[in-house]
Order: structure tokens, then C-alpha cells, then sequence
């Protein structure tokens, strides 16, 4: 009856790593991308053509940003 107590326990030691892991996996990832996003509007270029305008980030400081916050 003990073994069968300690398994559960483990068990659900197990379980609750692996949701702890799961979240802390998509916490990073959510700021990861608000890293991405912050970067992309801080420096933007924009062009306007045929009435559209294309806003996108110059490739070089669009990088070194991304090196700043260590992406």
C-alpha cells in the first residue's frame, strides 16, 4: 500500500513538472515575439506605392535590436 502511494505521488510529481515546463515554454515564447514586434516597430521603413504603403524594418539595425535583447 505504501509503493502505491509513493508511485501516485511521483506520478503526479511528473505530471505537474511537465504543465510547469508547458507554460514556462509559452510565457518565453510570448516574449520572445514581443521582443520580435517591439524591435520591428521601433525602427521601420515605410514605402508608399500605388496608394499601398509597405512598412518593414531595415534588415541591419532590425538585427542589431534583436542582438540587444540577446534574439
Amino acid at each position: 500500500m505504501n509503493n502505491i502511494g509513493l508511485i501516485l505521488i511521483g506520478i503526479a510529481l511528473f505530471v505537474i513538472a511537465g504543465i510547469a515546463g508547458y507554460i514556462a515554454v509559452g510565457y518565453m515564447k510570448k516574449i520572445e515575439n514581443e521582443a520580435r514586434y517591439q524591435c520591428a516597430m521601433s525602427v521601420r521603413y515605410e514605402v508608399t506605392e500605388n496608394g499601398s504603403t509597405i512598412s518593414y524594418p531595415p534588415e541591419d539595425l532590425y538585427e542589431d535590436c534583436l542582438s540587444e535583447k540577446g534574439l
